[in-house]
């Protein structure tokens, strides 16, 4: 499918979380899964619902500071680790 911009010019339709800029998602995702947790794990640990760890991690979402701090803590590793 193709999104008409202006007359002439196309560009093909873009979606969230479709390619996200590097960031959190991968750092978590990264790190979650050298501690072998699932989502599903990581959520019960830090009082969240496995969905929004998926959100974090597709970039759907962002984590916020409280989160990160809730992550960091659970998973072992400095919340510098998760935000550089």
């Amino acid at each position: 499918m193709i999104v008409p911009l202006c007359a002439g010019a196309t560009r093909p339709p873009t979606r969230l979380g479709t390619n996200p800029p590097p960031g959190n998602r991968d750092r978590i995702r990264t790190r979650r899964r050298a501690a072998g947790l699932s989502q599903l794990q990581l959520g019960e640990r830090i009082g969240r619902d496995h969905k929004t760890i998926h959100r974090w991690e597709t970039a759907q979402r962002a984590p916020d500071l409280t989160d990160l701090l809730l992550v960091a803590d659970t998973l072992g590793i400095p919340l510098a680790d998760l935000v550089r």
